[in-house]
């Protein structure tokens, strides 16, 4: 049942250019499901071939939408109407049918799922140097993206260089991109920057866009990139009408991907041009949670939670450093009677260190292996479709290990199309040998068990490198990985991949300094302005429990300051007294 308060009812009776911003556990995204209901029908009235196109960030997002869209209409959204990434959209149907017109040597793109094969594949580039070092080394093309303004940036940001190192910087990112529009291969950031080029040059291709989809939902907002806001403003001076942009400023975490919340932000302010509308109830988490999170926020009006009754006082833990696996143990025990249990962390660093587990090393000549033991590891801790997806990969190596990058890719979305296969997919990670086998007792059981599971002709070889020592070929792959056989009973993840998600309780572990990628109680702190990401990130992770809210410090910190900042209705926990 979907209950409709004033705030929604106004969300879903507005039409146009629509401004939504939707704080943590509102139901912004059962609130588009329920909408598009009659989005589908009003706009096929109209044209039975011009349809709705929802996009979203992420594929989490794009399936939950159409999830809860089949719950309220009880069909799947088919044509003319598309629920899809932004990525996904923009490459459909913008930049792969007219990259032609931009090269015509070019038929049609490789649009590249891993940019970090754009590291391994450039070495002509290490001709750029600043000193004797190749900038290649020090700013990976994987991660160099060029701007509308004709500059580039690395990882989002731009570079700390002047002078003549930035105009060798300059020339190396030219050099980089140029090679690749001559090459056709892109990654999804080029895929974007080109296909604005397009709506620019050819403004047909935008015209005839919008009459395939005379409405647009750009859910996410907040993490949508400069490149990304361009395209669709440029869509609406090409003639679009309905368009929304929905999100949560504050919840903004792909800085690294080029997210710009402040472009939202100022399409929020700009009531001129755009009907502004706010989602300011929460149906997810109880009011002192809400209370912690909201001090985080600049802007928008107090947010209320929905549920009456405060049932759990929040929970700080202080912990030793070096010993936080106590901390987790504690969390078990405490939330013991709850369903749904989460502990979170920022960065994979801490993460790995946190579940005792690394695969950075490779014992092999192939890649084979590591991925096998990635995607069991996935699997223990119930992350199915990234395990999945991981074998896929390797069924493609194992099967057909000659086929080009293109050819690789055809071959796995055919794979992922083909139910058969698929399901065999968890039988055969489930019956992978032990990780109780030595490394070299392992790799042997395992080359047999592909072989008879494949049923090849000849023998598969699973090549250990040399010179590694009999202690290591002689060590359990349990050992050399550090796998916990208990680890899927401890559900800890990074922030990032919680967001959108609710738990009944969850824990944030904070750090001791806000270094590197860390965070710390130094972050949580009202801002003056727009919360910069580390405050962005403790925001999101605060604001996934329904119930109960533990928050994980070192124990060198005063109790003073932790009822300074979270107020003395907390409960403190000292992990070296015992308790």
């Amino acid at each position: 049942m979907f209950e409709i308060n004033d705030e929604i009812e106004k969300y879903l009776s507005a039409r146009g250019k629509v401004i939504l911003n939707a704080c943590p556990g509102s139901g912004k995204t059962t609130s588009v499901a329920y909408k598009l209901q009659d989005l589908t029908k009003e706009t096929t009235e109209i044209n039975k071939f011009s349809g709705v196109a929802c996009l979203s960030f992420t594929n989490i997002a794009k399936d939950e939408i159409n999830e809860k869209f089949k719950f309220f209409s009880g069909v799947n959204i088919k044509y003319p109407h598309l629920v899809s990434t932004i990525d996904s959209f923009i490459n459909q149907y913008i930049l792969l049918p007219n990259f032609h017109l931009l090269n015509p040597n070019i038929i049609r793109p490789v649009i590249l799922e891993n940019s970090n094969l754009l590291d391994d594949w450039t070495f002509f580039l290490t001709k750029y140097r600043i000193g004797i070092k190749p900038l290649k080394f020090m700013y990976s093309p994987s991660t160099i993206q060029k701007t509308i303004s004709g500059g580039f940036t690395s990882n989002g940001k731009l570079p700390t260089l002047t002078g003549k190192d930035l105009s060798t910087f300059k020339n190396y990112c030219s050099s980089l991109k140029d090679w690749q529009f001559k090459k056709g291969i892109l990654t999804n950031e080029d895929s974007s920057y080109f296909a604005l080029d397009i709506l620019q040059k050819f403004p047909v291709v935008g015209s005839s866009l919008i009459k395939r989809f005379s409405y647009v939902i750009l859910d996410e907002a907040q993490d949508t990139s400069e490149i990304h806001f361009a395209i669709f403003d440029r869509l609406i001076e090409l003639g679009l009408k309905n368009i929304e942009i929905i999100g949560d400023p504050c919840q903004s975490l792909y800085e690294w991907r080029e997210a710009r919340p402040d472009l939202f932000i100022d399409r929020i302010n700009d009531r001129k041009n755009w009907d502004n509308y706010e989602y300011s109830f929460c149906r997810r988490s109880e009011q002192n949670i809400i209370d912690v999170y909201s001090k985080l926020r600049n802007n928008g009006n107090p947010i209320k939670s929905t549920l009456e009754v405060i049932t759990n006082k929040i929970k700080v833990l202080k912990y030793e450093l070096g010993k936080e696996e106590k901390a987790i143990e504690k969390f078990v025990e405490l939330t013991s009677t709850f369903e749904s249990n989460q502990i979170v962390v920022r960065g994979r660093t801490m993460l790995q260190r946190l579940l005792g587990y690394s695969v950075n090393k490779n014992y092999w000549k192939t890649d084979i292996p590591t991925l096998l033991i990635s995607a069991k590891q996935n699997l223990a801790k119930n992350e199915i479709k990234m395990a999945v997806n991981t074998v896929r990969k390797i069924f493609v190596l194992i099967l057909c290990p000659n086929l080009n990058y293109n050819e690789k890719r055809s071959f796995e979305h055919e794979l992922k199309a083909d139910f058969e296969t698929n399901s065999h997919i968890i039988n055969f990670i489930n019956n992978l040998p032990s990780f109780e086998l030595s490394l070299k007792d392992w790799t042997v059981n395992t080359e047999a068990y592909i072989k008879t599971f494949f049923e090849l002709d000849s023998d598969f070889n699973l090549e250990l490198k040399q010179k590694q020592g009999v202690e290591t070929y002689d060590s359990t792959i349990s050992k050399l990985h550090n796998i916990n056989e208990n680890e899927s009973l401890i559900p800890i993840s990074t922030i990032h991949q919680v967001k959108g998600k609710t738990f009944d309780t969850l824990m944030l572990f904070l750090s001791k300094t806000s270094l590197g990628q860390s965070i710390s109680l130094n972050d949580y702190s009202k801002p003056v302005d727009f919360p910069n990401e580390s405050k962005r990130m403790i925001y999101v992770a605060l604001s996934r429990p329904r119930n109960l809210l533990i928050i994980a410090v070192p124990d060198e910190t005063e109790d003073d300051k932790l009822i300074e900042l979270f107020g003395k209705e907390i409960e403190i926990i000292e992990m070296n007294n015992g308790l």
